[in-house]
């Protein structure tokens, strides 16, 4: 194996520099989400335990509708459910917990950084209402911040024929 100094160092500079976008790009996307914020909105991170660093405050739910991640099960909630392992949000698992979720809150806040992962943890039904519910309020190249507004759904009422 020829292993030059010179590419050492390349991949080192592309690693640290690689690293600073990240950092920079979290910190983008935990303040333009600071500064919107109201009391009463829900926030619902793509990586719980990272936006609770950059944010300094944990999010609401987790967000992992193909159960691609490690959750726990936690029996002692008022409401038993499975939880992020690294957080200890509750999971949303499918498209019924997401409006759930949405629902009660006027505005609920949807953070993947890196935006990649929305599409890798989540169904296509949930990928569906959150594209026809949701707006995009801040992006950087590899972040989003999505806003969900309480869907006004009709309720669904079985008619007789």
């Amino acid at each position: 194996m020829n292993l030059h100094l010179n590419d050492v160092r390349a991949s080192i500079d592309r690693l640290w520099n690689e690293s600073i976008l990240e950092r920079l790009e979290q910190s983008a996307v935990f303040i333009a989400l600071e500064n919107h914020f109201r009391p009463g909105d829900r926030i619902v991170p793509g990586i719980p335990h990272v936006f609770a660093w950059y944010a300094g405050r944990p999010g609401d739910y987790s967000l992992d509708t193909l159960l691609g991640t490690k959750t726990g099960y936690n029996y002692t909630l008022a409401q038993p459910r499975f939880i992020d392992k690294f957080a200890g949000l509750p999971v949303v698992r499918n498209i019924t917990e997401l409006r759930e979720v949405v629902s009660p809150a006027h505005r609920t806040w949807v953070v993947f950084a890196p935006y990649a992962n929305l599409e890798k943890l989540s169904s296509p039904s949930v990928l569906d209402y959150l594209h026809r519910n949701g707006k995009i309020e801040f992006e950087t190249y590899r972040a989003k911040v999505m806003l969900v507004e309480r869907a006004n759904e009709p309720n669904s009422i079985a008619k007789t024929p």
